[in-house]
Parts: C-alpha cells; sequence; structure tokens
C-alpha cells in the first residue's frame, strides 16, 4: 500500500462527518431562519425604514 491512502481514508472520514455536521447545521439554520426572520420580514415592510 501507499503511504498517502491511510492519510486519504483518514481525510474522506473527516469530511464525511464534517459534511453530516454541516449538512445538520444548515437545516436547522435554516429552519431558524424561516421560522424567526421571514416571517418578520414579511410582516413589515420596511424594518430598516421603520428602525431610523
Amino acid at each position: 500500500m501507499v503511504r498517502g491512502e491511510e492519510g486519504e481514508e483518514w481525510v474522506e472520514a473527516a469530511v464525511r462527518v464534517l459534511a453530516l455536521v454541516a449538512n445538520a447545521y444548515a437545516r436547522s439554520a435554516v429552519q431558524r431562519f424561516l421560522t424567526s426572520g421571514v416571517f418578520r420580514v414579511l410582516n413589515t415592510p420596511a424594518p430598516s425604514a421603520n428602525q431610523r
């Protein structure tokens, strides 16, 4: 076996784990954004203008 193969397998495993974590975090972040941000923006016509 080549020396690089073991390292590449470890990198692939790490990338898969990071991808799963990133995917789960992205889903939760999107749900939070949809539930908190979008509806507020839709309800208020111009939040930035109102804050000023």
